[in-house]
């Protein structure tokens, strides 16, 4: 399996993503208000969010898979 499927189906998981998000204090695939979605856009939060959810995903999942 490629890494980029990897993160696909861990994205997609739903409970890996809220023990994701209870660990991180991330908030990545929730429900989120326009307004919130706008700040976390304008400010960067959601691109470093899932910056950091490509880099859980490669060091916890991806190398000690393979």
């Amino acid at each position: 399996m490629k890494f980029d499927d990897i993160v696909v189906e861990c994205y997609n998981n739903l409970e890996f993503v809220k023990e994701y998000n209870r660990m991180t204090g991330s908030s990545i695939g929730t429900s989120k208000t326009p307004i919130e979605y706008l700040i976390d856009k304008s400010t960067g939060k959601e691109k470093d969010e899932l910056t950091n959810f490509v880099r859980f995903v490669d060091k916890y999942i991806f190398n000690s898979c393979y």
